[in-house]
């Protein structure tokens, strides 16, 4: 899963980047190239196309490494009473949506560039609708929930485990704090070192899968990577927010340690706990977009527990991605009749 993961935001990255290059030189040469990987068409297009190779990859895997059926392993599913869960979406929306009236919301956040003009607009609903929903809901709750539940559940059930985990938790908040003590360009020696580190154990692990201590230290070594990052890019009162999340995992860990549930416990606190990370996961790759603020990444959060709630209890994949794409739907169409049809998007930011 892990080495999903990293392929995933390599081939984003590369898409983007090709697509760039492919709309510089063929529409705009005279212009700099760095105007071309600035459009949000390009940037569209290229997540399109790396969605499409990593759709293609999660195929493969689920092929070759379930003796299921391609739709069986990832729990497909179609529910009977498939119209509800589009309601469902709906009805998320509606009673989401309007917490970004309460909560702090910034009030310029790089997903508006999408929003621009008429045909940005265009281009980003029809691609929020049709094709993010379908590759999130397979990657986070096709793929990524059952492994961290699998993980989880191995976790809990084994006291040494549980204090190994909180020890490693609370090692992570304070690393976070480590590395923003660092000069700046030593931060960025480390977190990339370690960051060719994980891709060098990667490599091994394809070439010689007999190597089992790779399996323990692939994991941690990248949530080390990954909150190096998190210490080097936030600051002040938003890394202290960021670091809450492994302080109260270790604090909840701990209440475990110190009262064993019952076996019947421990099993709903293992998907309560896959939920919720599942959904966190989530969140995250949407926070770039909404500038780290934790008023819209909350309802992001929300949207994740919701899909990822649906996904545990009816074991269904289909029905969270008609939820998704309803939850998506509703927004663009409030969007697209509070513009008058996308005609006037100064409206957009009123």
């Amino acid at each position: 899963m892990v080495a999903l993961v990293i392929i995933t935001g390599l081939s984003v990255i590369a898409s983007i980047f090709v697509t760039a290059y492919f709309a510089h030189t063929r529409f705009s040469p005279e212009k700099p190239w760095m105007d071309s990987l600035n459009r949000p068409e390009v940037i569209v297009i290229g997540q399109l196309l790396a969605y499409v190779l990593i759709l293609m990859l999660m195929y493969m895997l689920a092929r070759n490494y379930s003796d299921d059926r391609v739709f069986e392993s990832i729990r497909w599913n179609w529910p009977p009473n498939w119209t509800l869960y589009l309601i469902g979406g709906v009805g998320l929306a509606i009673v989401l949506v309007p917490l970004g009236n309460v909560l702090p919301m910034p009030k310029n956040v790089p997903i508006d560039e999408f929003f621009r003009t008429a045909r940005d607009a265009y281009v980003l609903s029809l691609f929020g609708i049709l094709f993010a929903p379908i590759f999130e809901e397979l990657f986070f709750r096709g793929f990524l929930y059952p492994v961290v539940e699998s993980w989880l559940h191995k976790i809990f059930h084994s006291p040494g485990r549980i204090a190994w985990g909180r020890n490693f938790l609370l090692f992570l908040a304070a690393w976070g704090y480590a590395v923003q003590r660092m000069p700046v360009r030593l931060q960025l020696y480390v977190v990339r070192g370690l960051a060719v580190a994980i891709l060098i154990l990667l490599l091994v692990g394809v070439i010689d899968q007999e190597i089992r201590l790779l399996n323990r230290v692939i994991v941690p070594a990248t949530c080390v990577v990954f909150w190096g990052f998190v210490g080097h890019i936030l600051r002040g009162h938003a890394l202290f927010e960021a670091t809450l999340v492994p302080l109260l995992l270790a604090s909840a860990l701990t209440i475990v340690l110190w009262r064993r549930p019952s076996p019947r416990g421990l099993s709903a606190f293992t998907l309560v706990t896959a939920i919720g990370i599942t959904a966190l996961a989530f969140a995250s790759i949407h926070a770039t977009q909404l500038k780290y603020s934790w008023g819209p990444v909350l309802i992001i959060f929300l949207v994740g527990i919701a899909l990822t709630t649906v996904r545990a209890l009816k074991k269904s994949l289909s029905a969270t991605i008609l939820m998704h794409m309803a939850y998506n739907g509703t927004i663009f169409i409030s969007t697209y009749i509070a513009t008058d049809g996308f005609r006037h998007m100064e409206k957009f930011n009123q």
